[in-house]
C-alpha cells in the first residue's frame, strides 16, 4: 500500500514515485536535498498522551483538535482558497496568515476565550474551557494536565499571568486611594 522513500523514509503511494523505481520521490525531500532539523524534545506527559493505549491517551488523540483550540492563545485568520481539485481534501491558504488576539477581558455577556483564559484562576479557566460545546468530548483531567504544561513552559502564558497581576495591583492601588477603578 505505501512505499517508503529512500532518503527520508516518508510514506508514499506508489503513484507518487517519480521513476520506474518505487523508492524515489521528489515531493517530500527533493531526493534527499532537503534535511529537516530534529524535532525539539517535548514533555513526557505529552509523549504519554500521544503514544499511550489507555482511555485518556486515546481520548486525547481522538479530540486533539478540540484540546488545541481550547488551549490556543489566539485565533488564526487567512484568506482560504476554496477551489478543490481532484484527490483528497486539502486546505490551501492564499496570502498571509495572521493571528487575532482579542482584548484582555471579554465584552460584557461574552465568554472568555483564547488568551483571556490565561488570566483567570486555573479552576475558572477549566470551567470555561469544559463549558464550551466544542470540548464536550474532552477529558477534564487531560485539560488540566495540558493547561499546567503550557503554564510551566509557555512564555505567553507567563506574560498573560504577569499582565493580570499588574492589573490587580493597579486596581488595589486605586482602591487604597478610595477611587473607583475604571470599568473594564
Amino acid at each position: 500500500m505505501y512505499n517508503v522513500g529512500q532518503d527520508c523514509n516518508a510514506l508514499h503511494f506508489k503513484e507518487e514515485c517519480t521513476s520506474d523505481r518505487h523508492d524515489e520521490f521528489k515531493q517530500c525531500c527533493h531526493y534527499g536535498s532537503i534535511q529537516l532539523p530534529d524535532l525539539l524534545l517535548y514533555p513526557d506527559e505529552i509523549k504519554a498522551l500521544l503514544q499511550g493505549t489507555d482511555l485518556e491517551p486515546r481520548n486525547f488523540r481522538e479530540n486533539i483538535r478540540s484540546y488545541n483550540s481550547a488551549l490556543a492563545f489566539a485565533s488564526m485568520g487567512a484568506q482560504i482558497d476554496l477551489s478543490q481539485g481532484f484527490g483528497p481534501y486539502y486546505f490551501r491558504i492564499h496570502g498571509q496568515i495572521y493571528h487575532q488576539i482579542g482584548p484582555l477581558h471579554p465584552d460584557l455577556g461574552q465568554r472568555a476565550q483564547f488568551g483571556q483564559l490565561y488570566i483567570l484562576d486555573s479552576s475558572l479557566a477549566l470551567k470555561e474551557r469544559m463549558g464550551n460545546a466544542a470540548n464536550k468530548n474532552c477529558n477534564e483531567t487531560t485539560m488540566i494536565k495540558l493547561g499546567n504544561i503550557i503554564k510551566s513552559i509557555g512564555p505567553f502564558a507567563a506574560a498573560l499571568e504577569m499582565m493580570h497581576e499588574v492589573e490587580q495591583e493597579e486596581i488595589d492601588r486605586i482602591k487604597r486611594k478610595e477611587r473607583a477603578p475604571p470599568a473594564l
